[in-house]
């Protein structure tokens, strides 16, 4: 028999190896083989377009699964009330959501939503005008309330009693600063405020050159608010002053115009505390930006079917709503591409997402009387 040469017994060796490892034996040393995973996973089912009334909340399926499983959620719809506007919740399913002329109530809304139940505060006794922003400060709630121009403290539920404190014409977005202040944006005219939550103390407001679209605080203590006056829209750096450790007043440090933008939707922080913002631009689509605080753009995404709403962030992607006429759609969009990589049916209208403290992503529907859940 002619004998192997050097070459040839290199490939019996691999040969042999890879019949192996593709056998029932384990070697030590097998050959990593390339692993196929599915990089466009099915959409999700819808929920219902027209909101249940039942008190039983509805899931949906989740995608299948995609190269970013932590990613891609499953949907569930719970029934709150007419018009829900704004949700906080704390890490175990605890908080309240804003409705029309309500606050309800939320219990052990965690996992599939099953088990969690609802109550109106309207019914024990409260009376409110129009709430619309709501934060929790550990067993402490807040909110606002546009048509009475008040920020307000629950301080007895029992009994149906607030504390009040007056604020701007329509004050409507509520931020929370760790550890006891609040930043507030005023809907109906050009100002912004902030409170120290301690119960005695009154807002503090400055002037800013159209009316806030939203409003964030960074991880430095730096305010931020995007501001649209006709169709032109700045961001506005804020600042907080004080009296030795006392909190004595806000600032508006800049506003730099945004050039492409022709109003403004919402802002939003990143894992390394860049912001983000959502806008039309000029020329009617929707855009995408991460901005410089010069106010240059160092990423700049555009959309010709979405118009974009208030958003979130959650790792490298950002989930926005489309606030078009016809949207009733969420979309997970790449903030390393600007690629719309999936798009979720909620069944209604949308103009903003929250984020719970587990990460998991809540949809008011604002035509209905829901909430969506994206559980992760």
């Amino acid at each position: 028999m002619r004998a192997l040469t050097p070459l040839e017994r290199v490939r019996s060796r691999q040969f042999l190896q890879l019949a192996l490892c593709a056998g029932v034996l384990a070697l030590s040393g097998c050959p990593k083989m390339p692993r196929i995973t599915t990089a466009n996973p099915t959409a999700s089912a819808s929920p219902s377009s027209n909101p249940t009334v039942s008190p039983s909340p509805t899931s949906t399926p989740s995608p299948a699964a995609s190269p970013s499983p932590k990613e891609d959620p499953t949907t569930f719809t719970m029934t709150v009330g007419e018009a829900p506007q704004a949700i906080a919740l704390d890490a175990a399913g605890n908080g309240y959501v804003t409705l029309n002329d309500d606050i309800v109530r939320i219990d052990g809304a965690v996992g599939n939503l099953f088990t969690a139940k609802t109550t109106s505060l309207k019914n024990q006794g409260f009376t409110f005008g129009a709430p619309s922003g709501i934060v929790t400060i550990g067993s402490v709630t807040w909110f606002t309330d546009r048509t009475r121009q008040q920020v307000r403290k629950i301080t007895d539920e029992s009994t149906g009693s607030t504390q009040d404190f007056a604020f701007g014409e329509a004050p409507s977005r509520l931020v929370y600063e760790y550890p006891s202040n609040l930043w507030i944006a005023d809907s109906g005219a050009a100002r912004v405020g902030i409170l120290e939550a301690d119960g005695f103390s009154n807002p503090f407001g400055a002037t800013l050159a159209g009316v806030p679209d939203d409003l964030l605080v960074d991880r430095t203590g730096t305010g931020w608010a995007l501001v649209t006056s006709g169709d032109q829209v700045h961001l506005a750096k804020l600042s907080k002053t004080f009296d030795g450790t006392k909190l004595s007043g806000i600032n508006v440090d800049s506003q730099v115009e945004l050039t492409a933008l022709g109003s403004g939707a919402g802002l939003a922080l990143d894992d390394q505390n860049g912001i983000w913002i959502t806008g039309v631009a000029k020329g009617g689509q929707g855009q995408l930006m991460k901005i410089g605080e010069n106010g240059t753009p160092t990423a700049d995404f555009n959309f010709q079917q979405v118009i974009p709403g208030r958003f979130a962030i959650r790792g490298g992607f950002a989930w926005i709503p489309d606030v078009s006429n016809d949207g009733t759609t969420i979309h997970k969009v790449s903030l390393a591409t600007g690629q719309v990589l999936y798009s979720f049916p909620i069944g209604g209208k949308a103009s903003e997402i929250f984020k719970d403290p587990n990460g998991d992503l809540w949809v008011p529907i604002s035509n209905g009387n829901a909430v969506v859940k994206l559980d992760f």
